[in-house]
């Protein structure tokens, strides 16, 4: 397994249904794929750096998880058919992750860093941060 990083954009002038039926299908995918979500973050509203198809803000999303290539092609096939998202781009962190261990490692980070993070989570639920930075 390999652990990678996700930001997404959606459009801003989407109903909360809307943008939470897009996260919906990353986390599908990854459930779907046998992947392990360690964290989801909503990063907000904020101003796009250029204009993307006539749209000048975006509502940001990060994703860190575990699961193969495979996983990372369906998941991004899915992002680009969705008309919700502006752009998206996959980061891979590092290559042959133990996924118990790096899920202890880290449920011990988030519960130094004072975060709830479930003991013994299940796969594609990790940590919901809900964050915005």
């Amino acid at each position: 397994m390999r652990e990678y990083e996700l930001v997404f954009i959606v459009r801003s002038d989407l109903s909360d249904d809307t943008i939470g039926a897009v996260t919906e299908k990353v986390d599908r995918c990854i459930e779907e794929y046998k992947g392990i979500r360690l964290i989801r973050e909503t990063w907000g509203r904020k101003k796009l750096a250029y204009e993307i198809e006539k749209h000048t803000k975006g509502i940001y999303f990060f994703y860190q998880f575990l699961g193969d290539g495979a996983l990372v092609k369906e998941m991004e096939r899915r992002l680009k058919l969705d008309e919700a998202t502006l752009r998206y781009m996959t980061v891979k962190v590092r290559d042959n992750v133990d996924p118990a261990a790096r899920l202890r490692a880290f449920q011990d980070d988030a519960t130094e860093a004072g975060n709830d993070a479930p003991a013994g989570a299940s796969p594609a639920h990790a940590v919901d941060t809900g964050a915005k930075k």
